[in-house]
């Protein structure tokens, strides 16, 4: 039986668990991983599916950053067939791991996405691994229940400034760059209406739900602002950007005003809403110059039909921003 490399680890003890942390290549952990890279299976089927667009996101992180990298351990659980001539993994001398190559040693318990991103040839990165052995598909169960049931979700506004430090440029990084401009510029409809870390009392829009629709629905790969981002042209993208806020404020300015809190412009129903409009503008209109008057000539034509921009008429979430995307496309065509 083929053995792998001998691979250092410290033993780990809490409570009455024992596991081991590891540093493993990519190539290596697939290879001796359950090909299915589910977590944990039974005769009953249960397993976590793969998530395809997950994977390929860690892919493009994996390819376009110079810095990436994955702190956080894929947790596995060895697996014994009790052959003690050919173990499926053993302890040499030194106390150094030693997994088969030959078969499926290792069931992952979490971790299958970073994995599956990796191609087999890919050597230059090392993954940290917490390593379990012989633990029945109950208690494998039980830590991938733990791990996903106790997880807190990062705040988008801190994702996006920490990117926005970064000495590295990224789409990230532009798209805080463009709304800290938009909170930061007198010119700005936006001044002073954005939620930052510091600052949130009295303002209408999170930073970080504003980062992140710029960045997936402007400027990744294949949308209106992809060329503009790989050329750098930043500030032509806020100069478009903040042209675009302008004419929506001038055509509706006490809304956008929102004195007594009465209307959703400047909430994330309006913001997603109106941006959504803005690519369907920017898509169709071909070359020309995204000024504020252009702008308000492809906006006014819908204001009688937009009504009242208020919640009653335009409920939250993806309902009330599609009527009011339709509403503006509806009429930009008429």
């Amino acid at each position: 039986m083929k053995y792998s490399e001998p691979i250092k680890v410290i033993e780990v003890r809490q409570k009455k668990v024992v596991f081991y942390l590891a540093k493993m290549k990519p190539s290596v952990l697939k290879l001796v991983a359950n090909k299915s890279l589910s977590r944990y299976q039974n005769e009953d089927g249960l397993q976590r599916e793969q998530n395809q667009e997950k994977i390929k996101d860690i892919e493009k992180y994996l390819s376009t950053d110079l810095m990436a990298t994955f702190p956080n351990t894929i947790i596995v659980s060895l697996r014994d067939d009790l052959n003690t001539e050919k173990p499926l993994y053993k302890f040499d001398n030194n106390g150094d791991l030693l997994l088969s190559l030959d078969t499926e040693v290792a069931n992952v318990i979490d971790g299958q996405h970073r994995l599956a991103a990796f191609n087999d040839k890919e050597d230059d990165f090392e993954l940290p691994v917490s390593i379990f052995l012989d633990l029945s598909l109950g208690e494998q169960a039980k830590i991938f229940s733990i791990i996903n049931s106790t997880q807190t979700k990062v705040s988008l506004d801190l994702v996006y400034e920490n990117f926005f430090q970064s000495s590295i440029r990224s789409q990230e990084k532009v798209s805080f760059f463009i709304v800290k401009n938009l909170n930061d510029d007198t010119n700005s409809p936006w001044f002073k209406k954005i939620k930052t870390l510091s600052e949130r009392k009295g303002r209408d829009m999170a930073q970080g739900s504003m980062a992140k629709f710029i960045h997936k629905n402007l400027l990744d790969e294949g949308k209106v602002f992809y060329n503009l981002y790989v050329s750098e042209r930043d500030k032509d993208i806020y100069s478009i950007i903040n042209n675009y806020f302008l004419a929506i404020k001038s055509i509706f300015p006490n809304e956008w005003k929102n004195e007594n809190n009465d209307y959703i412009l400047t909430k994330t129903t309006g913001f997603v809403g109106f941006m959504m409009f803005f690519i369907d503008i920017l898509t169709t209109s071909g070359n020309q110059e995204f000024t504020q008057s252009f702008f308000e000539s492809k906006i006014l034509p819908a204001k009688i039909a937009i009504g009242k921009l208020d919640s009653k008429n335009y409920n939250s979430g993806a309902v009330g921003q599609g009527k009011l995307r339709r509403i503006l496309k509806e009429n930009l065509s008429n």
